[in-house]
């Protein structure tokens, strides 16, 4: 589809056209940082104010209020290919991409993105005309919420307005993602009139890694030479996170995650009812023999919703439910959200 040359220049994040107008990085990688074992669970005074059935609002943000460009990197999985042919396989990460100010890099983002695709396309014919080649050369899907996005489930998760993009875990695949949003937000804020008007100062990046996952960025290039980074950039390793994996859906069809209900049958038994969006883990469940069907959850209803099951799993100690029904989680519900 492309010539060597192109394949190689596409493999490096899709970088860099115009070496004239990149930007010196002024931090590099730094080392991760080791720390002391938290809770995964807050403390109520930590909490603070909580939603009942309803979306947690979006942050408040500020006209003209300044804020960093946070590129957020998160564990999701451990096998990437659940979720389609982009992904090569190994562990999945997500990147949550957060501006959180008004106005935003990140407002609209799909229109951006697309355009920016254009952009690159008319520079270079050989470049990807459309975001789904980006993506699968990338090893990468994005989503995008709006601001009425909907949890099918109930659970009130995702957040309002919040992009994302997973990808392959390995650290080149990451690497090369973060040059591409590294070079929309620069073409963005410093080349379109629109991005001028709204970003007087050019945006910085501040990148979020999980503990003992290093990337290495090269130091700047001599003049006239392509660079790796077009924005100012700092890289961190936080073991508290300003996002949680739950803030944006999966990248399948439909929106949902994989749910499991355990419900007690009797005083020595239970049953799991798998539920949301089993698709992607369709040859786990019949390689276990867990079977399931379609049934409306209303009369009136058009469509039906599927449904996995196993029944009457004896258990005598609360602690069994795990023990039990682990044969089951191991090559499904495990693999949906590791890091949750």
């Amino acid at each position: 589809m492309f010539s060597a040359t192109t394949q190689s220049a596409i493999a490096m994040g899709l970088k860099k056209l115009e070496p004239s107008q990149a930007r010196t990085s002024a931090a590099r990688a730094g080392s991760a940082a080791g720390g002391t074992a938290r809770s995964l669970v807050p403390s109520a005074s930590e909490l603070g104010e909580v939603f009942v059935g309803a979306n947690q609002p979006a942050p408040t943000t500020v006209p003209g209020k300044k804020a960093d460009v946070l590129l957020s990197v998160l564990q999701y999985n451990n096998d990437a290919t659940i979720y389609g042919a982009n992904f090569s396989g190994g562990d999945m990460k997500v990147i949550h991409c957060l501006h959180e100010q008004k106005p935003s890099v990140f407002f609209q983002f799909w229109r951006k993105l697309d355009k920016y695709v254009e952009y690159r396309h008319a520079a270079d014919p050989d470049f990807p005309d459309q975001r789904n080649m980006v993506e699968a050369i990338l090893r990468c899907k994005f989503t995008f919420n709006k601001g009425d996005v909907k949890d099918e489930d109930g659970h009130c998760l995702f957040k309002p307005w919040r992009s994302a993009v997973y990808c392959d875990g390995d650290k080149e695949c990451v690497k090369q993602l973060l040059m591409f949003l590294d070079g929309f937000v620069h073409w963005y804020s410093r080349l379109t009139d629109e991005g001028q008007d709204e970003f007087v100062e050019p945006l910085k990046l501040d990148i979020e890694l999980p503990v003992g996952f290093s990337l290495d960025f090269e130091k700047p290039p001599e003049e006239g030479e392509p660079q790796e980074m077009d924005c100012q950039f700092s890289l961190a390793y936080p073991e508290d996170r300003k996002t949680k994996v739950t803030d944006s859906p999966p990248p399948c069809f439909p929106a949902r995650m994989l749910v499991a209900t355990i419900e007690a049958v009797s005083k020595n038994a239970v049953s799991i009812v798998w539920s949301g969006n089993s698709k992607p883990f369709r040859a786990q469940f019949e390689e276990l023999g867990i079977g399931g069907k379609s049934m409306k959850k209303n009369a009136s209803d058009k469509y039906g919703e599927y449904f996995r099951k196993i029944e009457n799993l004896t258990v005598h100690k609360r602690v069994e439910i795990v023990r039990k029904s682990r044969p089951c989680l191991e090559k499904a519900w495990r693999r949906t959200l590791p890091s949750w």
